[in-house]
């Protein structure tokens, strides 16, 4: 089973997988995953108990050039969201 490819190449629709990006109950510590394989890809702490699923998207193996500014984006805008949540909690 192919579909269309990047840049033209064909693509085994089993090559596509999804990459997770977990975080801590907190919220201060981040792990990347593929779903269905057990340990993570990076850790932002090896102590930290990763809990919740915070963002999902397909990921193309061996597409993964963009990876690193990717989960720092989505880290940063997690980090704004939780700031902002703890700014509109009464105190």
């Amino acid at each position: 089973m192919h579909g269309k490819g990047i840049a033209g190449r064909q693509i085994d629709k089993k090559m596509i997988q999804i990459l997770e990006i977990w975080t801590n109950e907190e919220g201060t510590e981040y792990a990347a995953k593929i779903s269905g394989h057990a340990s993570f890809l990076k850790t932002t702490s090896h102590e930290a108990r990763y809990t919740r699923i915070i963002y999902a998207a397909p990921y193309l193996e061996g597409y993964i050039e963009d990876l690193k500014e990717q989960l720092e984006k989505i880290i940063d805008a997690e980090n704004a969201e939780v700031r902002n949540d703890q700014l509109r909690r009464p105190r």
